[in-house]
């Protein structure tokens, strides 16, 4: 009863992985990593005490000190401005 059903299962399976390769051919190469404030010096950077982070202070030097980080990997500080 189910030996009627391996062929076709083996097909998809076997067409399914097709697919996949091609799709990894299709889309292979190094994706582009922008660079960070140690590669690139036009971008806002925050330096004290040995240590470069990319920041940007949007107040002047005389008001608090109010530190907001962002999200994860990927994540933007441009949402945060308006605070």
């Amino acid at each position: 009863m189910l030996r009627p059903m391996i062929a076709p299962i083996a097909a998809l399976h076997g067409l399914s992985a097709l697919a996949f390769a091609i799709l990894l051919w299709i889309t292979r190469g190094s994706p582009e990593v922008p660079a960070t404030v140690t590669g690139d010096p036009s971008l806002p950077r925050l330096e004290g005490e040995g240590v470069v982070l990319h920041g940007r202070v949007a107040v002047p030097k005389s008001a608090p000190l109010f530190v907001v980080l962002h999200g994860g990997p990927g994540g933007d500080h441009r949402s945060l401005l308006a605070l």
